[in-house]
This record gives structure tokens, C-alpha cells and sequence, in this order.
């Protein structure tokens, strides 16, 4: 993810998504959906730019996760679908399993 940070105009986001999406790095992806996601599993109400957001999706590509970059995907995913920030179906939203606890 470092090399990629030296790259100009990529940021944060961008190189931790290319790490674990094309290079199966467990690094944390976090956008507008993922915060949405989190910030309703862990009832956090952290400002989006907050580092906790960094700390709680890396909880998710841990050393327990074998396909970061499905897991990364799958969290922007589920962000941008179903916990849509206009009309979110809580209702067809996967159980959390484990929920990733705010940092302390």
C-alpha cells in the first residue's frame, strides 16, 4: 500500500483498495459507505473523518480474514445497497458476525 501512496493523486483510500482487492493485503478500505455501514453495526457516531473509521475496517481484514479484498468489496457493497444512506433495508441486512467493537 506504501508504494502506492507515492503515486501522485492517489490517496488513502485508493491504495489500500488496490492493495487488498488486487493483492489480497489486509488493508482497510473506508469511503462514504463503509462509515455508513460501521457507524450503524458499532452505533459509533464518529465525524467521517475520523481515524476510528480506519481502525474498526481494519478489525474486518484482519489476520482472521483470508480474502481481504471480497471483505473490503463486500463492505462498500452492502453500504452503497442495502444500508443506503436515503432508504436503508435493515430488514435484509446479514446478522454481523463477529461486530467489530469501537476501539477504546
Amino acid at each position: 500500500r506504501d508504494a502506492w501512496l507515492k503515486v501522485k493523486g492517489v490517496g488513502p483510500y485508493t491504495a489500500a483498495a488496490v492493495s487488498s482487492i488486487v493483492y489480497g493485503e489486509r488493508a482497510p478500505v473506508v469511503d462514504g459507505n463503509v462509515i455508513r455501514v460501521l457507524s450503524r453495526v458499532a452505533a459509533c457516531g464518529a465525524k467521517p473523518a475520523d481515524k476510528v473509521w480506519w481502525r474498526l475496517a481494519g478489525r474486518i481484514v484482519d489476520e482472521n480474514c483470508d480474502r481481504p479484498g471480497a471483505a473490503n468489496q463486500a463492505m462498500m457493497e452492502l453500504g452503497a445497497t442495502v444500508c443506503s444512506k436515503a432508504k436503508p433495508a435493515c430488514g435484509g441486512c446479514p446478522p454481523p458476525a463477529p461486530r467489530p467493537t469501537p476501539p477504546g
